[in-house]
């Protein structure tokens, strides 16, 4: 009788330090959900062009994707000017238009984003990051400074569009060779390689950087929950949603 009441103890014990160790958990997991602080909606616009963008391959960071797909308007047109046939050099040259903006060229070996649409919605982004209601004055300065250069590239991209359909429809090796030597020069400018002094994607996110690492409170890399759900309201506010917007945004807008 005595072991029975022992042990009926010894599992009542056991029973409530169970209960007890649970609710400890539960409260204290339920207090660093409700005690998390959610990123400035500034620096969210920032990571949206640094970090992830929810429309991108990847979901990348937008200006990571005006990067790559530089890169590969720059690969494709080095491959036209050293290939020998006008057919081989259109077709390179295609795949760079792909690259560029897949509205006027849907198929290639870009990334099905486009270096202008990349780069448009980067500038666009960083507009929405200095003028949020918590926007620093740090951010308000700057990014105006920024942009203001950032729409040479935004313009020099679309410029390829031109170069690159007209290549498309040149009739001779020799009319190709001329417009991709100039498609060429404004690749390479826009992606940062050679001398030229010419504003480029190196530049902006070398800038963009140095700004936010000025930041008070500090910039750090925003959680993808906060960059891939936040939301614009009917009434111009920002807010985070607990559902996830769809993929197909076009605009670079929400």
């Amino acid at each position: 009788m005595k072991l029975s009441i022992n042990k009926c103890l010894s599992y009542n014990l056991f029973k409530i330090s169970s209960i007890l160790l649970f609710s400890s958990l539960f409260a204290t997991g339920c207090s660093s959900v409700i005690t998390k602080k959610s990123p400035p909606i500034s620096h969210v616009h920032v990571g949206h062009t640094l970090t992830s963008w929810i429309a991108t391959p990847g979901k990348k960071g937008l200006l990571t994707t005006a990067e790559q797909e530089s890169q590969i308007v720059v690969n494709n047109a080095s491959k036209a000017k050293i290939s020998t046939s006008l057919a081989q050099k259109k077709k390179y040259m295609s795949n760079a238009l792909h690259a560029v903006d897949p509205k006027i060229q849907s198929t290639g070996s870009g990334k099905g984003y486009g270096l202008v649409r990349a780069v448009t919605e980067s500038i666009a982004h960083l507009q929405y990051a200095a003028t949020s209601d918590d926007a620093s004055v740090n951010l308000r300065k700057t990014v105006p400074t920024i942009v203001n250069k950032a729409r040479q590239i935004a313009s020099s991209s679309n410029q390829l569009k031109v170069f690159g359909q007209a290549a498309v429809n040149a009739s001779s090796i020799n009319e190709f060779t001329a417009l991709n030597n100039e498609f060429l020069k404004t690749a390479k400018q826009i992606n940062g390689d050679g001398s030229s002094s010419t504003y480029n994607l190196k530049q902006f996110k070398k800038e963009i950087l140095a700004m936010v690492s000025k930041e008070k409170p500090a910039y750090t890399t925003v959680d993808s929950y906060y960059l891939l759900n936040l939301i614009r309201l009917p009434n111009g506010k920002w807010a985070f949603s607990s559902k996830p917007k769809d993929d197909d945004s076009t605009d670079g807008g929400y």
